[in-house]
């Protein structure tokens, strides 16, 4: 029963696909030559169109292949140029470090400081210059130069101070003639580590302009270097801040390398906000500043001069350069210690009553 059952099925399977494949083939069979008839009536209204594009085609095919090629010798090319350029300038940065070294070495020894270097290298040998690498607690003086902004002083610079780990500082904030309430600022925090000196008048610096800003605020900072009484030194600007381990790690690494001066990367603030690292461990202007340094005391002699800016030369550099040309041992610390916030909009120049300017 089951058997004849599906004789049945299969008969009528196959006989309803047969129709629809008969149907479907007719249709299909119609349709190809719907379109033959198609193709051959554009032939005839477009004769030689078939060759035509077959050609187009070939050609299209040898400009594929020939910018395939191209882009083969633009990219032989473009590496052979970026090369090239790359190495002309590794070549004028090696030649404009050597010219730099130089210069720094002429200046130097126009200063004086041939002479300076061969006592430097005796005092190095004596005990008493030993002593600061073997004190296990050096005093460190920091010095900070303000004028007029106990706010950034305050709350950026000297409480970054005084939250150091490393407690045994001193701290000489020295005002270019400040008129507002820093002092009565200092003497609330009641930290006896912290002393202000204010200079009775206004420091002469350049006008107003680049040459101003290399070297504002080096006389108070000289006059910080005088009254420091540690056996390191240290710098800090008042709108700046410093890591609470700065002095710990400075100091550590001072005794065990026995260095004469070191110095750290830093954090830089973009005008966007954000903090990028700055100083990259090279001992050059550009990558490094004093708010990055501690030095032996015996470099406080030599201090910054003001008319640095005269060979356009920051009071900073300056006085690193100075330092540098007596060889001292230079150690570097690979981490960033400090931090540089991006420059407030200061008000417009006012020129005071009887005011000079350096020419």
């Amino acid at each position: 029963m089951r058997r004849r059952l599906n004789r049945h099925i299969s008969g009528y399977a196959r006989a309803t696909v047969g129709d629809i494949a008969s149907e479907t083939g007719g249709a299909l069979r119609q349709a190809v030559r719907g379109l033959a008839q198609e193709v051959a009536d554009h032939r005839n209204k477009f004769p030689g169109l078939l060759e035509r594009t077959e050609h187009l085609e070939r050609v299209a095919d040898a400009i594929f292949r020939r910018v395939i090629a191209l882009e083969g010798a633009y990219e032989k090319f473009s590496g052979e140029i970026t090369n090239h350029v790359s190495q002309l300038y590794v070549d004028f940065r090696r030649d404009m470090d050597h010219d730099a070294k130089r210069i720094d070495y002429v200046l130097g020894e126009m200063e004086g400081l041939g002479i300076e270097r061969e006592a430097f290298q005796a005092a190095r040998r004596t005990p008493e210059y030993r002593s600061a690498f073997l004190d296990p607690e050096p005093l460190v003086s920091v010095c900070v130069s303000t004028h007029n902004r106990a706010d950034l002083l305050i709350e950026r610079c000297l409480s970054s101070l005084i939250a150091q780990s490393y407690r045994n500082l001193q701290i000489i904030v020295v005002g270019d003639h400040c008129t507002d309430d820093t002092e009565a600022r200092i003497r609330e925090l009641g930290d006896p580590r912290i002393e202000f000196h204010n200079l009775p008048r206004p420091s002469v610096y350049p006008a107003p302009g680049i040459d101003r800003w290399r070297v504002a605020g080096t006389v108070p900072a000289n006059v910080a270097r005088e009254k420091a009484r540690g056996a390191f030194i240290s710098h800090l600007d008042d709108d700046d801040s410093s890591d609470s381990e700065r002095f710990a790690v400075l100091v550590e690494a001072a005794r065990t390398h026995e260095a004469d001066f070191l110095w750290h990367k830093a954090l830089q603030e973009t005008p966007e906000g954000e903090w990028v690292p700055f100083g990259n461990g090279t001992f050059k202007l550009a990558q490094i500043n004093l708010g990055m340094c501690m030095y032996h005391r015996y470099f406080a002699r030599l201090g910054s001069n003001v008319y640095a800016y005269r060979v356009d030369e920051p009071g900073d550099w300056n006085a690193m350069r100075r330092i540098a040309h007596l060889r001292p041992k230079l150690h570097f610390i690979d981490r960033a210690l400090t931090r540089y916030y991006a420059l407030p909009r200061r008000p417009p120049f006012v020129l005071g009553p009887n005011e000079v300017f350096l020419d």
